[in-house]
């Protein structure tokens, strides 16, 4: 409010400036041509003063005007409100009516003038958050003009349309070039996606450039205006769900071949327990089905156990332990599979207790699949190798082997949903076990990482997790909490 006061407090004395110049000035003309044309000098006036000011002090011009014209220059000169002539009456009434219509129309004007300055910066606002760019082509001197973000999309304020067409990407030049002349020869409107290589040092970009094509009356392109807008993070995204989709299809189909090898396994050997057989084919058929049971429950409880921390369902059970039991649980479970591969297995843990609190089925779930992977990924009679250490209050399991090791390329999504590291002629797996990994693990206030050298060089999982204090109360709680559950 007092902003408003303010501004219409100096144009008030705008207006009082105008009339007093304007004064003047009929003075001075008059002393220089021997004459006077007093309503003349005022139509101006009126005009500035609607336009700067509004409609009020341009009034108020008016109303100075015709008392300081019928005053001074109009008979009986120096007495107000009387007029010798009929002309001069007539004069008077006319610039009076003429007066405020140029105070209507002017300040009419300046409330256009207003609202159009308010609906560029509207407009301003609006291309400045979607990142757009607008701009007038003219086709014929091939001069550019565009908004004032322009610099903001083609890191540089573009004074020709070939100054764009340059920064476009090779390959998508030619494309471009050939919509715009279509466009120019018969068209009305035209639409092309494009990678643009801004000026400087800024990364490539994926824009969307819209353009309306104007003629004339011979129908010859003359101007075009459109709209360019900066849609790399929607190109982003959409190739982000391009490759989710193609994850997922490869997921369902690997999942297949996982269910089908071992139910084909199972009805085989249930149909060979359906005949007269010797009991060592019989022992062998069992233990088929006992195994590939075994690992399709697996691969279920996997799927259920993402599916559960997607949903944000997963119920953990906490509890104080030495993390160095756990390891040894998950290493016992891996040693068929180890052993199998004929891997060489080294465990390196502390001499003292290293505490954590967590959930120690789920610790135990998150280091076999490190170790699963790890033999899964190294070619038979490789050399694995797990160690714990604790640094700064932090309990640090590191599982590394000297496998086939994964590409930099690959490292900063080996623990997205449905990657698999593919290798010729090696099942790759469904692509949730690294994920569930990175799940599980951040669910116990940790991170776990991953470093490979590249190709052929092995790899290194590490987990960390934040290592439980061992204070008194501390190991009495844990101490209560263990006889009430067996006494439970």
């Amino acid at each position: 409010m007092a902003l408003s006061i303010e501004e219409d407090w100096r144009n008030w004395v705008l207006a009082l400036a105008v009339f007093c110049a304007a004064t003047a000035f009929n003075y001075a003309l008059e002393y220089a041509i021997g004459g006077s044309i007093p309503w003349l000098i005022y139509f101006p006036a009126l005009a500035l003063t609607a336009v700067f000011a509004g409609l009020g002090p341009a009034l108020l011009v008016l109303v100075g005007a015709l008392l300081a014209v019928v005053t001074f220059w109009i008979e009986p000169y120096g007495v107000p409100f009387q007029i010798a002539h009929l002309s001069d009456s007539v004069s008077t009434a006319v610039f009076g009516v003429a007066g405020a219509v140029v105070c209507v129309v002017s300040a009419m004007a300046r409330r256009l003038l207003r609202r159009s300055s308010l609906e560029r910066l509207h407009m301003d606002i609006a291309l400045t958050t979607g990142n757009m760019a607008a701009w007038t082509w003219d086709v014929r001197s091939g001069k550019l003009s565009c908004s004032s973000n322009a610099a903001r999309v083609f890191g540089m304020l573009p004074a020709r349309a070939d100054d764009v067409l340059e920064l476009l990407h090779p390959d998508d030049l030619e494309h471009a070039k050939g919509i715009i002349g279509r466009a120019l020869l018969d068209g009305d409107e035209y639409s092309f996606l494009s990678r643009l290589r801004p000026a400087g040092d800024h990364p490539l970009r994926w824009i969307q450039t819209r353009g309306h094509v104007l003629r004339d009356t011979r129908g010859r392109a003359t101007i075009v205006r459109g709209v360019t807008a900066d849609v790399t993070d929607l190109a982003s995204t959409q190739e982000q769900l391009r490759l989710e989709v193609q994850r997922k299809d490869n997921f369902l189909a690997t999942l297949a071949h996982e269910l089908r090898n071992p139910m084909a396994s199972i009805r085989h050997a249930t149909a060979m327990l359906g005949y007269d057989i010797p009991p060592e084919k019989r022992q062998w058929a069992r233990g088929v089905i006992a195994r590939q049971s075994t690992h399709m429950a697996r691969l279920l409880d996997d799927l259920l156990d993402m599916s559960r921390i997607t949903r944000d369902v997963i119920e953990l059970h906490p509890e104080v332990f030495d993390l160095r039991t756990a390891i040894g649980h998950a290493v016992d479970s891996a040693h068929a599979g180890i052993a199998a591969r004929r891997h060489i297995l080294d465990v390196e843990l502390p001499p003292t207790p290293v505490c954590v609190k967590g959930d120690v089925t789920r610790i135990q779930q998150v280091l076999g699949n490190l170790l699963d992977n790890a033999a899964k990924y190294t070619p038979n009679g490789g050399h694995l190798r797990v160690r714990l250490e604790c640094h700064e209050g932090q309990a640090i399991v590191h599982v590394a082997d000297n496998g086939i090791g994964i590409d930099p390329a690959q490292q900063s999504h080996v623990f997205d949903l449905f990657t698999q590291l593919h290798e010729p002629g090696r099942n790759a797996g469904l692509g949730i076990g690294l994920a569930l990994v990175k799940r599980l693990v951040e669910l116990h206030g940790g991170v776990v990482g991953v470093h490979s050298d590249g190709p052929g060089r092995g790899s290194e999982f590490t987990i960390r997790l934040p290592q439980y204090a061992e204070a008194a109360h501390d190991r009495l709680d844990w101490a209560n909490s263990a006889t009430n559950s067996a006494s439970g």
